[in-house]
């Protein structure tokens, strides 16, 4: 049985409220983080997603101490380690960490590796604590190997484990999984989750992928210029996104503009029934309409605007097409690999009455 950390609690809790962090050199209006606010709570898993330059590592470098703010504040465990005047360095924050490339030591065993941080316990009671964190990752029976001798996921494994062995109150893991092939990923992504969680461990994740993001989550924080947009539960950051960006970063979609006319919204592909996540909004009003991929169909052409498929991407279980419209935009459709569609082939997009498409104020 793995101990807590002591007040884990509360000790757990993360907060990041108005952080501004810019990187020397950086002008005035280039700071990484600019009023970063984020909460996780004590024992929950929360996974920031954001596109590359959105700001998530160095979110994550600043909670776990290699970056300092400029504004703000940032309190681990109920106490404050950062703010303009304040710097707690990395090695006092109680904090465990686990990268994408393992930065495993290469002469040292697995068992070595796992209590690298355990040192300057006495030997008896270093191994006390090894054996649980070592049975609970799996690696029983690997102890005596090296990094060189593992395979990807056993080498993950080792970095998880050599992070809690030293009983964090919070686990910071920048993007673990993407060395690994997509099968091993999503075994791991639901191995890790269950250990973390069988600690108690507050655990705060950043990745740029979507499906890695919403399986593995407590709750999403979608990261875009610095700052937190939106922040929910995979279920509801899916279903219910607060922008356009957000939808788009939750699933395949593409935006167009459109009218509210009654029930429908009026786009360049055609007329739609829709949904407002964001808020009512009134006859005649210009929107941005969000279509996804895989809630879309299309059918031979009817009436309507000209519109081809203007490419097929084969993908086993689906075909994703792309259909040109008039204006030359592409919607992406993904539809099951049943009877291809040629390349060229004049069609009508059509939206499913079960799954209206998303529309939100222009």
């Amino acid at each position: 049985m793995i101990e807590r950390p002591s007040g884990a609690a509360a000790g757990g809790q993360l907060i990041a409220e108005g952080v501004v962090c810019r990187y020397d050199g950086a002008t005035q209006g280039q700071a990484a983080l600019d009023g970063f606010d984020l909460t996780v709570q004590a024992g929950e898993f929360v996974t920031v997603l954001g596109p590359s330059g959105s700001g998530k590592t160095t979110a994550l470098r600043v909670l776990a101490g290699f970056e300092r703010v400029q504004a703000g504040s940032v309190s681990i465990a109920g106490r404050l380690v950062a703010d303009a005047r304040h710097h707690v360095p990395p090695e006092q924050r109680q904090v465990g960490l686990v990268f994408q490339d393992y930065a495993l030591f290469p002469h040292l065993t697995v068992e070595d590796n796992v209590g690298f941080g355990l040192r300057d316990l006495e030997t008896s009671e270093r191994r006390t604590r090894l054996a649980p964190i070592v049975e609970l990752t799996g690696l029983r029976g690997f102890e005596r190997r090296y990094a060189h001798e593992l395979s990807g996921g056993q080498q993950q494994r080792v970095a998880l484990a050599r992070s809690l062995a030293t009983r964090p109150v919070a686990l910071l893991l920048d993007e673990p999984f993407s060395n690994l092939d997509r099968h091993l990923r999503s075994s791991l992504r639901r191995e890790v989750r269950e250990i973390v969680k069988s600690t108690g461990t507050t655990a705060m994740l950043v990745t740029h992928d979507r499906e890695e993001a919403l399986a593995i989550a407590d709750r999403v924080a979608v990261m875009a210029r610095g700052r937190i947009v939106q922040i929910a539960t995979p279920e509801s950051i899916y279903s219910h996104p607060a922008t356009p960006e957000v939808a788009q970063m939750v699933g395949p979609a593409d935006t167009m503009p459109g009218m509210i006319r009654g029930q429908l919204v009026a786009t360049e592909a055609g007329a739609f029934r829709f949904r407002a996540p964001a808020g009512a909004v009134a006859d005649g009003q210009r929107v941005q309409a969000v279509f996804r991929a895989h809630e879309l169909e299309f059918g031979p052409f009817a009436e309507g605007p000209d519109m081809r498929v203007a490419y097929r991407e084969y993908r086993g279980e689906f075909t994703q097409y792309g259909i040109r419209l008039p204006s030359g935009s592409i919607v992406r459709v993904r539809r099951r690999s049943l009877a291809p569609v040629e390349v060229g082939t004049r069609v009508t997009i059509t939206a499913p009455f079960d799954r209206p498409v998303l529309v939100f104020p222009a």
